[in-house]
C-alpha cells in the first residue's frame, strides 16, 4: 500500500518514447524524392495528433494519495462521519479509482465514474428513468474532473445507509483498520 506521491504512470512519458522510437525509424526510411518525405512527415503529424488525442481523452485513473488530497480539499474529511480513508476505500473497491468506469447491476441499472454513482438514484441517462437525486447526467462522472462526483456523494451519503448504499464499502472497509488507505500521504 506504500505509494509516494507522484509515483503515478506517466503518460506523456509513454507518448514520447513512443514518438523517438517511430522517429528514428520513420527518418532512418525516408526517401530521398521530397514528394515521398513530405507524404512521409504528414503521416508523422497524422500520428502525432493522433496519440496526443487518445492520450488527453484516456480515463485517469487516481492514484491513492492524489485522490486523498482531492477528498481533503473537496471536504469529504469526516463529512457525515466517515474518514478519508473510508472514502478512498471504497473508490479502490469499486472502480480502482477508475473516473471512466461503468458497470452493470443485475437490476438493469448501471454504476457510473469513480465512486460508482448509479443512475437509477442519483443520475440521469440515456433509457433510463431515474430520481436523478443529484441533478445531473451520469455521462458528467465519466470525465477526469471529479468534483460534480463529490457533491453527488455527498448528498448520497446523507442518506440514512450512509457509505451502506455501496456494497463494496460494506463488504470490504466497513469496521476494517483503514489506516493503510491514508498511510504516507502528506496532509
Amino acid at each position: 500500500m506504500e505509494e509516494e506521491e507522484g509515483s503515478e504512470p506517466d503518460a506523456w512519458q509513454d507518448l514520447i518514447l513512443f514518438l523517438q522510437t517511430e522517429l528514428t525509424s520513420e527518418v532512418l526510411s525516408t526517401p530521398s524524392h521530397p514528394i515521398e518525405a513530405a507524404k512521409t512527415m504528414i503521416h508523422l503529424l497524422q500520428t502525432l495528433l493522433l496519440t496526443c488525442f487518445a492520450v488527453t481523452v484516456q480515463a485517469k485513473i487516481f492514484g491513492r494519495c492524489e485522490l486523498y488530497h482531492v477528498l481533503k480539499v473537496s471536504g469529504l474529511d469526516g463529512y457525515e462521519g466517515y474518514s478519508l480513508a473510508n472514502w478512498i476505500c471504497m473508490s479502490f473497491f469499486e472502480t480502482g479509482f477508475d473516473t471512466e468506469a461503468v458497470d452493470r447491476r443485475k437490476d438493469g441499472t448501471k454504476d457510473y465514474g469513480i465512486f460508482h454513482i448509479n443512475n437509477g438514484w442519483w443520475c440521469k441517462d440515456e433509457g433510463t428513468l431515474s430520481e436523478n437525486l443529484c441533478s445531473m447526467s451520469c455521462t458528467d462522472l465519466l470525465n477526469t474532473d471529479i468534483h460534480d462526483d463529490i457533491l453527488c456523494v455527498k448528498r448520497i451519503v446523507k442518506d440514512p445507509q450512509g457509505m451502506g448504499t455501496w456494497k463494496e464499502w460494506k463488504k470490504h472497509c466497513e469496521k476494517q483498520d483503514l489506516r493503510e488507505w491514508v498511510k504516507g500521504c502528506k496532509p
